[in-house]
């Protein structure tokens, strides 16, 4: 099917619908009956629950939750670019492992075609594009990269035609926007803070993995950073690999979101890539035919902090440069 594609898009028709009149200034839901998330302050929120694992139960039941005030005062990002601006900020791991795979399989005229828009926004080949995700900025050059962004400005949303491979559309639409510092290990882009921004900071256990775990390697449980400027985003609408419950709180500017149901993912044209599950259905790109009966948009802002079930479909763009951290609620299993 790609190579039936590939006689069908030109280079020029792509960039004219990537870059084309209708660049969004705001990320727009394109999702039908939104509602917005639910709110409630710090001490309600610590007041209301006996349990971690309770909790958890409550959010897989009732969906997602935000919690106001939760990022204690000290969790600031000016303490990352102080104390740890010679670490590295790499870029979306999980996208470097299928853009490395998609390198491999895209028959020639459409990988010329997914150059010509990576040179367009980044001037690099896929290349070379490939090889700086996993080489990526220290966390001063990272800045800068945001600073300039932030002064200059960056096209968003890039519009994309709905019949062109599912596989090009996610690789045309994570190319087009600005490098994204997402699912950074705090161990390795600021390890100082490991400890003073360590999840029981929050009040509650957080972990990376299952509680039995923490002895034999505590880094593991540290936070997951994510940075980076207006229009940045990680991946697709997707679910995770897991079910645990996932807690982002926002340090800085701030992130859309939608979250919805897994009872309504069928309705979200989902693909299967490996082992992850990503949808067609972009939140925040056009119009989109689903109808959906449980879905939460909003806009996530600093000291907030989102709960939601990891195992529900989401996605997050970033509205203005932000930079939040993201752990996993800790449960014990058998």
């Amino acid at each position: 099917w790609l190579k039936r594609w590939s006689c069908l898009v030109t280079p020029a028709m792509l960039l004219a619908w990537v870059v084309g009149a209708a660049w969004a200034s705001e990320e727009v839901c394109s999702l039908s009956g939104a509602k917005v998330l639910p709110r409630v302050s710090r001490e309600e929120f610590l007041a209301g629950y006996a349990s971690d694992a309770e909790l958890a139960a409550q959010i897989r039941e009732d969906g997602p939750l935000v919690v106001t005030d939760f990022a204690p005062a000290d969790w600031t990002p000016d303490v990352i670019y102080n104390e740890c601006s010679e670490n590295r900020v790499v870029f979306s791991y999980y996208a470097y492992k299928w853009l490395t795979k998609l390198r491999a399989e895209l028959p020639a005229s459409l990988l010329k075609q997914l150059e010509a828009v990576l040179k367009r926004f980044h001037g690099w080949t896929v290349d070379e594009y490939i090889d700086f995700m996993k080489k990526g900025y220290s966390v001063a050059e990272y800045k800068t990269y945001v600073e300039r962004i932030e002064k200059e400005g960056w096209p968003e949303a890039p519009q994309i035609p709905e019949k062109a491979p599912h596989v090009l559309k996610l690789a045309l639409a994570h190319v087009a926007r600005p490098l994204y510092g997402s699912d950074l290990s705090m161990t390795n882009v600021c390890p100082e803070l490991v400890s003073r921004w360590s999840p029981e900071k929050q009040g509650l256990s957080y972990n990376w993995t299952y509680a039995a775990n923490r002895a034999a390697n505590p880094t593991l449980h540290a936070h997951r950073v994510f940075w980076g400027p207006r229009g940045a985003a990680a991946y697709p609408m997707h679910q995770n690999t897991h079910d645990q419950v996932s807690v982002k709180t926002i340090l800085s500017g701030t992130q859309r979101v939608a979250v919805v149901h897994p009872s309504q993912a069928s309705r979200l044209e989902p693909k299967k890539f490996g082992n992850d599950v990503v949808f067609a259905v972009d939140a925040f790109g056009g119009k989109s035919d689903a109808e959906l009966e449980q879905v939460w948009v909003d806009t996530l802002k600093p000291g907030e902090a989102l709960f939601f079930a990891g195992g529900w479909p989401h996605q997050f763009v970033t509205g203005e440069t932000h930079m939040s951290v993201l752990s996993l609620l800790c449960e014990q299993r058998a």
